[in-house]
């Protein structure tokens, strides 16, 4: 695992130089009353850091889909297929708490002159597989079991919180190595933190669609679930 900072920092030297006093609409400052005390001026500044790490868990989806000249018939075959693929997925270590039917379907086949020539019924079924080096043995077994509909795989981590602040706390760095490169540019000191506001951390896992297969393989579908970035972005103002 691996943290970087960089930022996309608003080199806005919102220096805001919140001057003694305030400014009249004729544009003269005008004197402090009685008790006030001024403000000190403040830079703000947006840092951004992230930290990389190999993801620990893939999320798999797959389906059946059958078609016959009754509804019930699609439907019942249906059931057939997914009971086949469910029971194989569980003989090989996936628990019942990582399947989960994700959509279910059954409707009538219309041809061309609008006329129904059949009933098509299809069920769709999402893995969670926490042993990542066991994604593309297990959706092999689900399409030698009877899966026939490509669904769709993502990888993530099981818990990412550790992995969120590391970035936020890269990005606060990141903030205040920006903010100290301003000051030293303006010939002015950081005295302290104002305020520090979160902007969000993301963590981009997009889907990769998977084909569907007729026959099981003779060796498991290779799977390189690579590195993800976790993203994070604050905005700090430092009083100067």
């Amino acid at each position: 695992m691996r943290s970087t900072m960089f930022g996309t920092v608003a080199f806005g030297l919102l220096a805001a130089l919140t001057l003694v006093g305030c400014t009249t609409r004729e544009g003269r400052i005008a004197p402090l009353g009685e008790g006030e005390t001024p403000r000190p001026p403040t830079l703000a500044v947006a840092g951004e850091g992230y930290v990389e790490a190999a993801p620990d868990t893939a999320y798999l989806t797959v389906g059946v889909q059958t078609t016959a000249a009754a509804a019930q018939e699609a439907q019942r075959a249906n059931a057939e297929r997914m009971s086949a693929v469910v029971a194989r997925l569980r003989g090989l270590g996936v628990a019942e708490r990582d399947l989960r039917t994700s959509g279910l379907s059954l409707g009538p086949v219309i041809d061309r002159q609008q006329q129904i020539t059949g009933y098509r019924a299809q069920n769709s079924l999402a893995i969670t597989v926490r042993d990542i080096n066991q994604t593309g043995a297990l959706f092999d077994a689900a399409v030698a079991a009877g899966a026939n509909v490509g669904g769709s795989m993502r990888f993530g981590f099981a818990d990412d919180a550790t992995l969120r602040h590391q970035a936020l706390a890269a990005a606060v760095a990141d903030a205040r190595a920006r903010a100290e490169a301003t000051a030293r540019a303006a010939g002015v000191q950081l005295r302290g933190i104002r305020s520090i506001a979160e902007e969000g951390v993301s963590i981009p896992a997009p889907r990769v669609a998977l084909p569907a297969a007729a026959t099981a393989m003779e060796q498991a579908t290779p799977i390189q679930p690579g590195e993800q970035r976790v993203t994070a972005r604050v905005r700090v103002v430092f009083d100067l």
